[in-house]
């Protein structure tokens, strides 16, 4: 991981050194076409090198345990604090590293382990989005956008019964 943020930079220097060379050949070009080509190849290479380096750093720092951790964490804030742990292992993959960090997640109680019959989730109190209901008065956490309160809005396939009277 670190010869590829080493492997990175060094593109992109290099990208960054041969732009200003292929800039040096342009502005010395004095009005002969070979010269303009090759100051021009040498820029639109650099820019090559450059992007290449880039992209090469960024993927490696995403990589890293904070990288990790923070894709994690985004991950959290979009499924408004509850993440399965298949959703984990298809968006972080499958690693020592990811479940370390998992595992430092629940010792710090920044998540909590749960299980929902046979999946496994992560609850993250600090991402939990909860939402007042306006026609009883309870809260209720919002999974989606689209959550209604689970007090006032009954449950599929559910029926009311009739109450019982006395007499």
């Amino acid at each position: 991981m670190i010869v590829q943020i080493l492997a990175g930079a060094a593109l992109a220097t290099t990208g960054i050194l041969t732009i200003i060379l292929g800039a040096l050949f342009m502005i010395s070009a004095l009005g002969i076409l070979h010269r303009h080509l090759v100051g021009l190849l040498l820029i639109l290479a650099g820019s090559a090198l450059l992007a290449w380096g880039t992209r090469f750093f960024i993927k490696a720092r995403e990589n890293t345990t904070g990288g990790l951790r923070k894709q994690l964490l985004d991950l959290a804030e979009k499924h408004y604090g509850i993440v399965k742990a298949s959703q984990i292992a298809v968006h972080l993959g499958k690693s020592e590293k990811v479940t370390q960090i998992i595992n430092t997640f629940l010792q710090e109680g920044t998540a909590e382990k749960r299980k929902s019959g046979n999946i496994l989730l992560f609850v993250f109190p600090g991402f939990l989005k909860r939402r007042t209901c306006e026609t009883c008065g309870k809260d209720y956490i919002l999974l989606t956008q689209e959550t209604t309160c689970p007090h006032c809005t009954p449950a599929p396939g559910h029926k009311k019964k009739k109450p019982v009277t006395v007499s």
